[in-house]
């Protein structure tokens, strides 16, 4: 079981979402989490900083090939 989640600190209050992964944490699931995050952040219109550690999941082709979508959504 693997946790993938966003911390927001806005307004002086702490929000904690997260969802639940079954089995491996892979590359579909966090690519598919971080566009979920990228429309949500567009339509409440707010700034998010994504924060990706050296996990393989994390630098496969697939999620940094889409970086420059995500950056796209904040416009």
């Amino acid at each position: 079981m693997n946790l993938i989640g966003t911390l927001s600190l806005e307004g002086g209050e702490e929000w904690l979402e997260y969802s639940v992964l079954e089995g491996s944490c892979r590359k579909e699931a966090v690519s598919a989490f971080l566009d979920a995050l990228a429309r949500e952040a567009r339509r409440r219109k707010k700034e998010v900083v994504v924060v990706l550690d050296n996990a393989p999941f994390h630098t496969a082709k697939m999620v940094k090939g889409k970086q420059p979508e995500w950056e796209r959504a904040r416009d």
